[in-house]
């Protein structure tokens, strides 16, 4: 029952919210909205049979256990221990009594967003993956209406099967997985870049900005293709309008700018991130080139 309430409550919500959302859409998208939402509930208990009772151990189950222990000391004493577990968050090394695998860097990022659910699902790990499988179900949904916007109406189901229903992509998005905690906010970078170029600059640039949030905590370099992808667009937009919609036109000024703008976004994340930066790209790869060489497995790799 420890389970199975929490579980159920979280569901519970994210269909009724979701079919709140689904029905400015045609019949035909509504069923295929709510089979979408049933794969992510069923992905998010496939991650905790599969890592837990198949494997028996995990990334996801590492971060769950300590969450359990960060929602313990929230629980005993908010005021002291909340903020510290907020702190992980941001990449800070806070002051507790237990041990967080990665605090102060992107892998205690999970363990804090763990500990947070725990806090307030009473330490269930398929109310955790549900509540995040959800979460990226939303998601998806914000490129969904980017897409259904710019292609004809008799491609809007295989574009939507594309977004909601990739069985590779469903899966890894609905445990308690970095993968996970940045597609939360990749969906939504892409939306409010949408409405930026759609004359909407200042929701559309507050939408840019909470959702990068997630994706820069635990992937923050996924940043960089979604900054110069989006100068593109910009660029394209611009360049198409003046030409009169007929084809796209080569703007100086525009590319000038849109590669000013592809530049900062990669220089801002570079600061924010120094292990990111430009100038430490050939550290890093080195870096994690080291760490795959010492692992063995059928996944790893090397680099001749």
């Amino acid at each position: 029952m420890g389970e199975l309430i929490p579980t159920f409550f979280v569901l519970c919500i994210g269909a009724v919210a979701a079919a709140s959302w689904a029905r400015r859409f045609t019949t035909r998208e509504q069923q295929l909205i709510m089979a979408s939402l049933g794969a992510h509930a069923l992905a998010a208990c496939a991650q905790v049979w599969i890592t837990r009772d198949y494997y028996g151990i995990g990334d996801m189950l590492l971060y769950h256990e300590t969450g359990v222990e960060l929602a313990r000391l929230i629980r005993f004493d908010p005021g002291r221990f909340l903020p510290e577990v907020v702190s992980l968050l941001y990449h800070e090394r806070p002051y507790l009594p237990v041990f967080v695998l990665g605090a102060g860097g992107s892998s205690g990022v999970p363990s804090a967003v763990a500990g947070l659910l725990a806090t307030v699902l009473n330490d269930s790990l398929y109310a955790s993956c549900m509540a995040l499988s959800i979460a990226t179900f939303f998601s998806k949904g914000g490129l969904y209406l980017v897409l259904r916007d710019a292609l004809p109406e008799e491609a809007r189901a295989r574009v939507l099967i594309a977004c909601f229903l990739a069985p590779s992509v469903v899966f890894w998005s609905s445990g308690i997985l970095k993968e996970t905690i940045a597609m939360v906010g990749f969906g939504w970078f892409v939306f409010g870049w949408y409405r930026f170029l759609r004359g909407k600059p200042v929701s559309g640039l507050m939408i840019v900005a909470l959702s990068s949030l997630p994706i820069a905590i635990v992937k923050p370099y996924i940043l960089f293709a979604l900054f110069l992808g989006a100068a593109v667009w910009w660029y394209w937009e611009r360049a198409l309008a003046a030409s009169g919609g007929r084809a796209v036109v080569i703007r100086p000024v525009y590319l000038a700018l849109g590669s000013a703008l592809a530049l900062g976004g990669i220089l801002a994340v570079g600061e924010l991130f120094p292990r990111y930066a430009l100038d430490n790209l050939g550290e890093e790869a080195s870096r994690l080139q080291a760490i795959g060489s010492m692992q063995a497995g059928g996944s790893d790799y090397q680099i001749a």
